[in-house]
């Protein structure tokens, strides 16, 4: 690759997808926000994630590939990459031929991953651009075999190891008309998250395979899910902790033993918030 690449912007003007202008605005509000001009852009809705994954693989010198639902990815070759690995990174194995991984990505600056996974795996590394969306629709598909839905009403998942807090949050919820779903780890969430489209997530803050900043995290990772209120269930919070908390993204917390108003206030406020950010 060349040493001096092109700016991402610089390459979306080139391909006359937006303007100098446009371009100049986002990027205050990029650095503002600490987040990268293509997320900003992309969550904003000025350029398709389709036109990123392009304007990335130019600046990356990279092949794209399109429409990865379509391949039936071997167990061997989905063995080499976890599903939390995947959720996390957003990345694709797709084959291995001749010592070479072939992976997919939606983020080539994300180079830590691609040494570990090389280092781990023993094979190099061939990386293919592709969309966020493509990339979660085929992780859906590949590890966890499951068709998109959406029933239109007000959901929650809930994500809890403990099943006595898991019943009792799910009576006091459906009792207010709420539909639950519930999920025992944050990889089993991620899962819901994307076939089961709910409307506001509850997150203890441990649980075994992703816990619940990881599973934040990931969420984060993909625009569809950035307006996706998080609120984290937690036995004890500093302040340093809840400062913390919300810097990473969660709406609001509750602590334990959650008390019915507590909860309900909170779920209230939440599913505001999405019905009038969606």
């Amino acid at each position: 690759m060349k040493q001096n690449k092109k700016r991402i912007g610089e390459i979306l003007v080139e391909l006359q997808i937006l303007s100098v202008k446009t371009v100049e605005r986002v990027l205050v509000r990029s650095l503002k926000s600490k987040k990268k001009l293509g997320t900003v852009l992309e969550a904003m809705e000025l350029i398709t994630p389709d036109e990123l994954a392009e304007a990335l693989a130019m600046q990356f010198e990279l092949k794209t590939v399109k429409d990865l639902s379509r391949f039936q990815i071997p167990a061997p070759v989905l063995a080499l990459v976890t599903a939390v690995t995947a959720m996390q990174h957003l990345i694709l194995p797709l084959k291995v031929e001749n010592g070479r991984l072939a992976l997919a990505i939606a983020d080539p600056t994300d180079t830590r991953i691609l040494e570990n996974l090389s280092a781990n795996t023993g094979l190099k590394i061939s990386q293919y651009m592709a969309s966020r969306p493509d990339i979660t629709a085929a992780i859906t598909k590949n590890y966890f075999a499951s068709n998109q839905v959406s029933n239109g009403k007000r959901t929650l998942l809930v994500v809890e190891d403990d099943k006595l807090i898991q019943e009792k949050l799910e009576k006091v919820l459906t009792s207010k008309g709420y539909q639950v779903l519930i999920a025992s780890d944050g990889m089993e969430a991620f899962k819901l998250l994307i076939t089961q489209k709910p409307h506001v997530v509850l997150t203890d803050k441990e649980m075994p395979k992703l816990n619940g900043y990881g599973l934040l995290a990931a969420m984060r990772n993909v625009p569809e899910m950035n307006k996706i209120p998080v609120i984290l269930i937690t036995g004890r919070m500093t302040d340093a902790e809840e400062s913390g908390a919300f810097e990473k993204g969660f709406f609001d917390y509750i602590l334990k033993p959650v008390t019915d108003n507590g909860l309900l206030t909170r779920v209230k406020r939440a599913m505001h918030y999405y019905e009038n950010n969606n």
